[in-house]
């Protein structure tokens, strides 16, 4: 959650992603919730997904326990 945080996500953002990944609804039915297209709510997740990463990104580029290849621990 600390890289949820971290991320700048823009409110939109944050409730696209937590309606459907923690509240388990579909696209679909997060944009009706939120009063936009499941477009809409597929282009806020992946802008949400997308800054989250680079968190990660930098945590690892700075030795802070994240590696950022493929199995890494």
């Amino acid at each position: 959650m600390r890289a949820i945080e971290l991320a700048a996500l823009t409110g939109k953002q944050y409730e696209a992603l937590r309606l459907v990944y923690f509240d388990d609804l579909s696209q679909t039915q997060a944009g009706a919730a939120l009063g936009i297209t499941q477009q809409a709510v597929d282009y806020a997740i992946n802008a949400a997904v997308n800054k989250i990463v680079d968190i990660y990104y930098y945590w690892a580029s700075h030795g802070e326990g994240y590696g950022t290849t493929k199995g890494a621990i």
